[in-house]
């Protein structure tokens, strides 16, 4: 192929790969009679991007010739997929690294909570840029160190040095997220540009801590608008029990995601309507795949309606079906709608052969049941057990009473 044939493919691949295109950047590479190192990053690229790490590795060790982009490619396929060991083992292999290579662990270690291994790191970068000094931002922020993210951002400012959007919205997040809504609000009208992440944030965080009206401007100010955005205004109305309006908002989103379809089944699933949730989660499992936390709701749902041999059904569903592993959260869902719908010997199999150290919640469950189906048997045999658990708990004495004094 001529020069400029492998310079035309190449440019063609970089942009199939940036885009995600993996399946089109695989088809020219693969049609590229003779490869170069850029070719190859684009594709080894491609492949982390697309979450195909054991693809990405092998053919990281195959390349007849590796640059400094390419360890960082590899490097940072390992840190977004979470595997800060291999990461830092892959770093240790460099014969040289640069301040991308540091910068993608500082980031990496930020979001795994190891604040202190960030900072190590931050340390040893002695060309910094608004790049590395953002992923730094982001870890004091993520820890919930919000004095030592403002002053490393108010050093940014205060001596003129490289900032972006990217470094106020990170600010905005942690103070957002912590609930310090007022210095979130004074930083967000500090702000001479914002951009969608901006509106975002503030939406999200007045929703969650409950101010409604506040949330519900902002939504309306915003330029543009997003599935988060849509999702968060949704979530909002539940929050107040304003079902008839989350569900308008829900109805009129141009589109939706899992997010968008768990925040209108919590909706329906917390607020008295479990019925309509249990409508709802068949049309949700036939355009988007559910996952723990759908389940965990409709087996919510469930308890509430005493549907039992529907509980069941999802329970078994999430591995058999969906390749999920049912939490501890989800057994005890489980016991506690066996228990309240009278299938006590049910419950306490279920508790004795669920793949979780048992605690006090689930025979708490059973005990309180077995006041209202007024069974001695298993309200002082669930009371035992919640005291071998618990022994400073005296409200297993008073509801084993309350068992006595019903039969």
């Amino acid at each position: 192929m001529p020069e400029r044939g492998i310079v035309s493919s190449t440019a063609m691949l970089v942009a199939h790969a940036q885009a995600g295109h993996l399946e089109d950047a695989k088809r020219i590479f693969d049609a590229m009679p003779a490869v170069n190192v850029v070719a190859s990053n684009a594709m080894l690229y491609a492949y982390a991007e697309a979450g195909n790490l054991r693809i990405a590795r092998r053919m990281f060790d195959e390349m007849d010739e590796r640059d400094l982009v390419s360890w960082n490619a590899m490097l940072s396929a390992y840190a977004q997929a979470g595997d800060l060991h291999e990461a830092s083992r892959l770093l240790d292999r460099m014969k040289e690294w640069n301040t991308v290579s540091l910068t993608v662990l500082v980031a990496a270690h930020g979001r795994a909570g190891n604040l202190g291994e960030s900072k190590r790191i931050f340390d040893q970068i002695q060309d910094h840029n608004v790049v590395s000094r953002n992923a730094m931002l982001g870890a004091f922020a993520q820890a919930g160190h919000v004095s030592e993210a403002q002053s490393l951002f108010d050093s940014m400012l205060e001596r003129n040095l490289e900032w972006n959007l990217v470094s106020w919205n990170t600010m905005l997040d942690g103070y957002a997220r912590l609930g310090f809504l007022d210095y979130a609000l004074e930083l967000f009208s500090r702000m001479k540009f914002r951009d969608l992440v901006t509106w975002n944030t503030m939406i999200t965080a007045n929703a969650q801590n409950g101010y409604l009206g506040k949330a519900k401007s902002l939504f309306y100010q915003a330029q543009s608008r997003d599935i988060v955005s849509w999702t968060a205004i949704v979530s909002a109305h539940a929050q107040h029990g304003e079902i008839t309006q989350a569900s308008r908002f829900y109805l009129s989103m141009p589109e939706r995601d899992l997010a968008a379809w768990n925040a209108m089944l919590a909706a329906f699933a917390q607020n008295g309507h479990s019925r309509t949730a249990c409508e709802l989660f068949p049309e949700m499992k036939m355009v988007e795949r559910p996952d723990d936390v759908s389940f965990l709701l409709i087996l919510h749902a469930a308890g509430h309606l005493g549907e039992v041999s529907r509980g069941l059904s999802w329970l078994a569903s999430m591995s058999s079906d969906y390749g999920l592993t049912p939490r501890k959260l989800h057994y005890s869902c489980m016991v506690d709608l066996l228990a309240r719908s009278g299938y006590l010997s049910d419950a306490q199999a279920l508790i004795d052969s669920m793949p979780y150290v048992e605690d006090a919640m689930e025979w708490t469950c059973l005990l309180a049941a077995c006041k209202g189906h007024k069974d001695v048997h298993f309200g002082a045999l669930a009371a035992k057990r919640v005291l071998s658990l618990k022994p400073s708990n005296p409200g297993a004495y008073v509801m084993l009473a309350n068992v006595y004094r019903k039969s």
